[in-house]
């Protein structure tokens, strides 16, 4: 692994912390609430809420991208967005089945479809912020 797929690495996990707080701890926390099942000692209260573990996941997950984005040679933004929305939209997909699958977690399945969307434009984002990234300082080709 390279140094500029480190530093796009690391890059998208700082994107991918606080978009994922907009997205899922403020926008559409109200809605998953509402669509799961919720019992006492389920969530962490606020003050508890191990943001470190939180930006590991992140960086875990924006290596995942890098790495695979540099192996695929994916160095442009419209690229890493394409990349990006597939693997989180089937990753969404795995879990959802797994869940639902094993777990009395789902209000209804259609959380499920939600979920799926949700992530694939999330993936998207963070996926185009690593391509782009990844890309940077590259040279166009010229066909």
């Amino acid at each position: 692994m390279n140094s500029k797929t480190i530093i796009a690495a690391i890059t998208g996990s700082v994107a991918s912390f606080f978009l994922g707080w907009l997205v899922w701890g403020y926008l559409l926390l109200n809605y998953y609430k509402s669509n799961t099942v919720q019992y006492e000692g389920l969530m962490l209260a606020d003050e508890e809420m191990k943001l470190w573990a939180i930006y590991i996941a992140q960086l875990a997950s924006a290596f995942l991208f890098a790495w695979l984005f540099q192996r695929m040679n994916i160095s442009t933004l419209v690229e890493g967005a394409i990349a990006g929305a597939t693997i989180n939209a089937l990753l969404a997909l795995t879990m959802g089945m797994m869940y639902l699958s094993m777990m009395n977690w789902y209000k209804s399945p259609s959380v499920i479809a939600v979920d799926i969307a949700v992530n694939a434009i999330f993936g998207a984002i963070i996926g185009g912020v690593i391509g782009a990234m990844l890309g940077l300082g590259k040279k166009p080709s010229t066909n």
